[in-house]
Formats: structure tokens, sequence, C-alpha cells
């Protein structure tokens, strides 16, 4: 009831602050003489584009810092506050049931290696717990070269991406030369991160009251102390640097830029490091042929700790909680002196464009890129960690070399007749596909330790390497349509057709077809005299066939959520299986589109409805075999290739409000806010299961594992048909058990529960509560994601402010099973020790010390995740130069980040996911490094 209630607040509170926000803004755009229209996100034919902001883009380290909170029905986030993280993009919820949600992204018409991509655990093999946390394999692009993003949500726009474009498309395009003179940029910043919050653990004087409690009384008289959280974190030092180069030289345009950053951790030992280099060339050979290159070359290193981890292999985050005192077993500085985990990343991205106008109306475009990478991950856990000690410390080396390709050539009619009907027909074609090798090798038992993991050849137990390479390539074909009339209605359909070789007998095909009708423009809306206070009114809609194609060796297919379907494919053949995720999305979408007084207010409504399945194949690729047939005759035989399936359903809806507004506009000042609302109404139709799962009332399927827990394989989340997907699963409860029920509460999984024990729910009747009782125990989808931003500009000076929030989401904090246990040597929560049950309380918070019903995935583990933050705060001011020859601008800037975050959660922050890339396990906080808040001071400088 206590958290129900706290719930309620933040809601309320938070919708309450919402509407003020927009209330006042209104009021305030009313109160003003509005002359012109506000610099804001702008629709093109197909999605949204934005142009970042020169500030934030100057210090964002990474595209998750760039478009946090700035487009309605995209949420961007990092798998936890580690430099390197792999990050996550979520553009309209939840896209397949099983699959990888990432959106398509596209730089400069390269189509980019996935985004979760990395390289093989090495450890695997030998420790099933271990997990290997993703990083963040785009940290190459560097965010201030980047000149717009453009963001396709619709299906009826992605479908034109056909097979990749099911989660959405990001396209990312870079500067180019200026064309009017040489110019010499140079932009440095420094900032200093620190931790935003602390757990509120017990002092070494009170754990030492809580020891004695528990019946297990420690001397500590010769022992020192230590707050390992003070020990373990500190204040991180953070700097970007960037030359650019841009000009123009007789017909050729350039623009070159060298850049380097370097992010130091909140959490010693960690960072993330990169250095790179952009040239982009474009020539215009002759009036009608144009010449584009673009290279990209960057290095990044990354220093990482074990934060994440499942239940059962603790990592840093979790031995935060370690009993506090030096020499007592495993601690948070164990892991800072005894684990590295170092990577190495070189990407190469080359593309080429090539265009010829043959006549006003007739041209032709050719493109083809790449995006190469090569990596290698050195991972070491020494003696002074439990599980290296077992194994007299462990290595793990691996690596990948990746490529992704693709190339495409497109014709194109454009004309316009009787100046009324503007008429464009394309026709286009192309191939894509991508070829990645993986090796790893691990070892184990070290006569010394001095190298660490590269030193692996000193480890006397060797295993590898283990090999796996993979490779696909698809050819497409597209036609595509559009007609205006009058600038009052367009029409756009096409049809694109994907062929995956080797795995295919037919295309899959996409269609997609849009409508925009301005009603503004009409001679009825215009007899209304409606022009001076509502300027333009439009609607749209569109209907569009996407999805997502994946293949991945037999060997790797436990990355995916099968269900209840099962394949059990023998081991010596397995190096020719294939397991293929395909998802196909169909999707219906319309939207509203106003700017309201003299075009300073903007408001756009935009609804979703469609439905996604999710296939799950394998493939047997081996080769024929011959026999011999009685009649001395040769047979060959051929397995059957595509032998296997299991498909689930998800029902995708939803909708959007977006508004900008243009407050002031005046010669010396200006104010411009914004807002959006993001709604996603997404379940689960078919899980392809014939049973029902525990107590959930429905059929389903449990998600992957989350660890162990007292010697059982333990799960947390399930997707059931008709609800929402990845709910939580596991116990209800019902407070603490009073003395004077104890003879009537069920026992737990046979054993009998005491007063100040848990009261578990026995929802099926049998007498004990058990696995057949677990539930949907709470949801980390939220009711709704929100987006603040404000902007000003008086004289010189310039101001932005960026909030942005969720609400009715919820978190199931794992590491509660520690901090919460009252019945373990490790260090407890303040809460969990001061509200702990005793006899004849009636408060009934807080198991009592001691109490053994602990080790269980249940609702007292999930915490409301709501919150609002404060995301960045910049504030610059452009110094006079005129009087300084060399110099044509000079500006400095203060950018904040993550200032502060009002939210219930009790952790370090709500906004997490400590399995990225798991979409079957999102919403969870197993360890998640903490975010860190970040002031910088930086500086512009034009030549």
């Amino acid at each position: 009831m206590i958290q129900i209630s706290v719930k309620k607040r933040f809601e309320s509170k938070a919708i309450i602050a919402i509407f003020l926000w927009i209330a006042i803004s209104v009021m305030q755009l009313k109160s003003q003489e509005l002359k012109s229209s506000a610099i804001l996100p702008t629709e093109s034919k197909s999605g949204i584009t934005i142009r970042p902001d020169s500030i934030l883009a100057q210090r964002s380290m990474t595209l998750v810092d760039l478009l946090k909170g700035q487009l309605a029905g995209v949420k961007a986030s990092s798998s936890d506050g580690a430099p390197g993280a792999a990050f996550d993009f979520l553009i309209r919820g939840i896209n397949s049931v099983r699959g990888d949600n990432q959106p398509l992204f596209i730089v400069d018409g390269v189509m980019l290696n996935a985004a979760n991509l990395d390289v093989m655990n090495s450890w695997k093999a030998l420790d099933g717990l271990d997990y290997q946390s993703n990083q963040n394999l785009l940290g190459g692009i560097n965010t201030e070269n980047i000149a717009q993003i453009e963001v396709l949500k619709d299906a009826s726009a992605t479908a034109l991406y056909g097979s990749k474009g099911g989660n959405g498309v990001i396209i990312i395009k870079t500067k180019v030369g200026n064309q009017s003179k040489i110019s010499l940029k140079w932009s440095s910043n420094v900032g200093v991160s620190m931790l935003s919050k602390r757990l509120d653990l017990l002092t070494p004087d009170n754990y030492l009251n809580y020891r004695n409690k528990l019946g297990s009384t420690l001397d500590a008289s010769s022992l020192q102390s230590a707050d390992w959280q003070n020990l373990a974190f500190q204040n991180a030092i953070s700097n970007n640097h960037n030359l650019n180069l841009s000009g123009t030289v007789r017909n050729t345009s350039y623009f070159i830029s060298l850049f380097l950053k370097d992010e130091e951790g909140i959490v010693k030992g960690t960072n993330a490091r990169g250095w790179g280099f952009q040239a982009n060339l474009n020539q215009n050979l002759n009036d009608k042929i144009q010449l584009g290159t673009r290279v990209i070359f960057t290095n990044n290193t990354t220093s990482m700790n074990q934060s994440n981890s499942y239940l059962g292999a603790p990592g840093l985050v979790n031995q935060l909680a370690a009993t506090p005192y030096y020499g007592l077993g495993e601690n948070a500085m164990s892991w800072v002196n005894g684990y590295n985990d170092d990577a190495i990343t070189w990407s190469l991205r080359p593309s080429i464009n090539f265009k010829v106008q043959f006549t006003p109306s007739f041209n032709l475009l050719i493109n083809a890129g790449a995006d190469y990478a090569n990596k290698t991950r050195y991972r070491w856990m020494g003696p002074e960690i439990e599980r290296g000690l077992v194994s007299n410390a462990r290595a793990g080396i691996a690596d990948y070399t990746v490529l992704n390709f693709n190339s495409n050539m497109a014709f194109s009619y454009n004309r316009i007749f009787d100046n009324k009907n503007l008429v464009r027909i394309t026709l286009a074609g192309g191939y894509f596909g991508n070829n990645n090798v993986a090796t790893s090798i691990q070892s184990t038992n070290f006569f010394t330790y001095v190298l660490g993991a590269k030193g692996i050849s000193l480890g006397s137990n060797m295993v590898g390497p283990i090999y796996s390479g993979n490779s696909t390539s698809t050819v497409f074909a597209n036609t595509d349509a559009a007609w205006v009339f009058k600038n009052l209605f367009e029409l756009k359909g096409g049809l694109r057709a994907d062929y995956l070789v080797n795995f295919d007998d037919n295309p899959s095909y996409f269609p997609y077809v849009q409508g925009k009708w301005n009603i503004s423009n009409q001679t009825f809306f215009k007899d209304l005299n409606l022009k001076n206070s509502f300027n333009n009114l439009s609607i749209k809609g569109g209907y569009g066939v996407s999805g997502t194609n994946s293949v991945d060796l037999y060997a790797d297919a436990d990355k995916y959520t099968l269900g209840q379907s099962t394949l059990w494919v023998p081991w010596e053949t397995s190096l020719s299986y294939r397991a293929r995720l395909q998802t196909q999305k169909k999707e219906f979408n319309v939207g509203v589109e106003a700017t309201l007084l003299n075009n300073r207010l903007t408001l756009g409504i935009n609804l979703y409805k469609g439905l996604v399945s999710d296939a799950f194949s394998a493939y047997n690729l081996t080769k024929p075999i011959s026999v011999m047939n009685p009649d001395s005759t040769i047979s060959m035989i051929t397995a059957t290739k595509h032998f296997w399936q299991n498909k689930m359903t998800l029902d995708k809806q939803g909708f959007e409000i977006s508004a900008s507004m243009s407050l002031i506009k005046k010669k010396d000042f200006e104010w411009n806010a914004s807002a959006n609302f993001t709604f996603d109404r997404s379940k689960v139709m078919d899980t392809g299961s014939t049973s029902y799962l525990g107590s959930t009332g429905g059929f389903g399927f449990r998600g992957a594992p989350v660890g162990i827990l007292a010697g059982d394989v333990t799960y947390a989340t399930a997707f059931v048909n008709g609800k929402a997907p990845g709910v939580f699963y596991g116990y209800l409860t019902q407070g603490i058990l009073s003395t004077d029920h104890e003879t009537l509460t069920p026992p737990l999984k046979g054993q009998r529960l005491y007063a100040g024990d848990v009261k578990y729910l026995d929802l099926n009747g049998n007498g004990q509560s058990d696995e057949g009782d677990k539930a949907i125990i709470g949801n980390p989808n939220p009711a709704f994601t929100y987006a603040l931003n404000s902007d000003l500009r008086y004289q010189r000076w310039t101001a932005k402010v960026s909030f942005d929030g969720s609400v009715g989401n919820q978190v199931l904090n794992l590491n509660k099973l520690m901090t919460d246990n009252v019945n373990g040597m490790n260090n407890i929560s303040n809460s969990a020790y001061n509200n702990a049950w005793v006899s004849g309380d009636i408060a009934n918070k807080s198991p009592r010390i001691g109490s053994t019903s602990l080790n269980e995935i249940s609702d007292r583990l999930v915490e409301d995740g709501s919150f609002l933050r404060l995301s960045t705060l910049t504030i610059g001011y452009d110094i006079p130069v005129k009087k300084i020859e060399f110099l044509t601008e000079l500006t400095v800037n203060l950018v904040a980040t993550n200032l502060f975050v009002i939210s219930p959660y009790s952790g370090y922050n709500p906004d997490v996911n400590s399995f990225s890339g798991n979409w079957s396990i999102r919403g969870i906080d197993s360890g998640s490094y903490p975010t860190a808040k970040t002031v910088s001071i930086g500086f512009v400088a034009k030549f």
C-alpha cells in the first residue's frame, strides 16, 4: 500500500508539472506579439528531422546524449552509466517479442553494423553465470560532425528499408564543406563527473549491532572499517577536442575533421577513449555529374568493470554491500583491483555516391558503402575475487572482424505538369549484407598474474581458440511513386522486395502507402477567415509493412527466447545449422498537424496501430550426401533446408503528442519551448504456448533466466497472452506474517513460515506457495514517457534546458536480494534494518532479522521507476571578436548533464536496463553502474 500511494503521488505530481509547463507556455505565448516561427524539429516527407544543438553536440560522448528526450516516440538510454556502455534506442516501444529492437542506423548512406554487436563471451564455457556487458559499437560517431538526424517511425516510411526497417530507421548526415571560404574550427571542453546518489547502507557500528541481533557476533576490535562506496568511486575527468577544416577548392568542397574523446568513469579504473579522422569531399565534375566520398576512421579503447551481473555471480556494484571491514572476503575493491575488461576497436566507414542529372527531370544516383570494425576484448579475473580464486585466476581474449556493406542504384523521374501536379517515380535496386568472423580463447590456473589477460599463455588450462563465422547477403528491388497536387494533396506509395540469398525460396514483399491532405490550403478553409490565428491544418495517414531479418549460427541461438518450444541440434553438426529470426510489422498510422497564432505554436498528434509477427526458424545447410542404392546406383540425399519454426505475435498500438512554441521573438530576446509525450500500449497476442503460465491467468512462457537463487535457475519475466511484453514474474506477497497467523499461512515450497517472515500467497489453492503460484508482479513498460525542452537567447547569451521522464514503469531491483536480505553476512540497507519486524510489532514493514524466506523473486523487489530528470543544461556566451583579426567567432559554454533525478526508486538510476541487448529481461537492475552527474566548460573558436 505504501508503494502504491507513493507511485500515485509521483504520477499526480508529474502530470500536474507537465500541464503547468504547457499552460504557462501558452499563457506567455498569448501575451506576446507573435511574428515568426521557432527553430524547432521540422517534418520531412518521411520522418522527423532535427539539427543537433551545437553546444550539446560538442559535449556529447554518444548519440544517446544527443537524442535523449528530443523526439516523441524515441527513447534513448544507456544500459548503465559506464563509459563505453551499450545503449538502447526504442522507437515506439517494443517491436519484437524476442528479437533485437534496435533501429537501423545509416550514416552518410552506410548501413551500420548492429548496435548491440559484440565479441563472444570467452568465459561462457568456463562459467555459465558470467555476464559480459555489451559495449557501444557506435562510439566512433563524432556527434559534433553531425549536420542533421532524420528519424523514421511510421511503417509507411520504414517499409522503404524492407527487412531492415522494422524497428525504425535513424538517418545521420554529417557536415559538408563550406561553400564560401576556408573555415577552421577548434572546440574543446573539460568536465567533471561525480556520483549523483549513494546507497543508504548501515554504518560499521550499526552493522555490528545487526550482526549481534542476527546471532553471528563479529569481533571488529582488530579490523579496519571501510566505506566501499567512498573507496570505489571517484570524481572523474572527461574532455573532448575537435578540429575541423572546411572550404571549397575549385569545384571540390571539403570537410576534414580530427577528434579526440577521453571519458573517465566514476568507478576507479573505468574509462572510454577514442580518436578519429573524417573526410567528406563533394566534387562537381561538370554541370551534370556530381561525385561525393566519405571516410570515417576511428580508434576506441574501453576499460570496464563487472557491474551488471547474473544472480549468483555478483559484480562490483553488488559488492558495495559487502561486510564494511577489510579482510573479510570479497568486496567492491576486490573488483577494482582484481578485474579488468579492456577492449580495443578499430573501425572504418567509407562511402561513395555518384549522381548524374541526365535531364532536368531524370537522374541516376549510385551509392555504396561499408562499415568495417575489428575489436579485441581482454578480460581478467584475479584471485582477489572468489570466482577467480577458485580457478587460480582466469583470462579470456575474444575478437571479431565484422563487415557490413550496402550498395544501391536508383533512377528518378521528377516533373511538374501544368504548374499543379508534381510527379516523382523512382526505380531502385541493390545489395546488402554482412560478413562476421569471431574467435575466443580462455585460460585458468596461472603461476603469475603480472601480465593479466595479455599473458593468457601463462595459464596451464587453456581452452580454444573457438571460431565462429557467419555471413548473409540480401538482394532488393524497390519501386516508388509520389504525386503532389497544388500543395493540397500528397500521395506516395511503393513496393519493396527483399530476397535473402541461400535462405529464401521467394522474396519478402513490403508495400507502403502515405497520404496527406493540407486542409488549410482548401478554399473552404480560407473562407473561414482563420488564417490570422489558425495558419495550417493537415491530416496524414499511411499503411506499411516492414520487418527485420537476422541469421546466426545455431550455437548462438540461446540469445533468443524460444518460449515453450525447444529444438535440439547435434553439437557435432551444429556449425552447419543456422537460426533465423524474422519479424514483420504491418502498421496503420494517422496524424494531425496544426500551426496556430501566426506560426508560433505547432501541435501534432500521431496514432499507430499494427501487428508484429515474430518467426524463429531453423535451417539445415549441410551439403548433400551420396548413398549407395541396392542396385549399385548412387542417390544424393539433401536435408530439408527449412525444417522448424516457432511463431509469436505482438499487438502494436499507441499515440504521440508534440507541441512546439515560440514564446518570445524579439531582436535581442528569444524564448522557445517544446514538449512531447509518448503512450505505447503494445501487448502480446499469441505466445505460441499451449499451457497456462503459473497463476498469470493466460498462456505464456518465461523470459531468459537471470541467474541462480538457492541453487535453482531463476526467471523474473514473462510473456503472457493479452499482457504487455516482458512483465515481471514471481510471487505475490501480503506483508509480514504476524504471530496469530502462523498456523493459517501456507508454507513456502514446503518450508514452514514463522512470525516476521514474508507472507507469500497461495493463488492456486494447493496448500502451499510454489511455482504454480507465480504471477505477474510488475510491468517495466511505462504508462507514458515525456520530454520538456526550453531554449533562450538574450543578446549574446544562449541557454537550453531539457527534462525527460517516465511515468508508470516499474523496476525489478534484484540488488535488494542482498541489501534487504536480513539473514546474511553482507551489509544491508538502513530501511531493512530499522523497519525489521520484532515481536509485538503491528507495522509489518520489513522481515525480521534472521528471516529465511527472502531468496525469491517477488513483488517486494518491484519498485516504482517513474522519474523526472534534468538531463541537460547548457549556457553559452558569444564573445565579441571584431578587434581580433584572426578570429571570426569565439564562444564559451557550460554544460551540465543529469543534474538531478526526482524518483521514488531506491537504487542508483530508475532508467535502468542491466541486461541490454536481451529484450526478454528489460527493466531489471542487477548491479547496474551508477549514472553520474557531469559539469563541463568549453569553448568554440572559428578562424
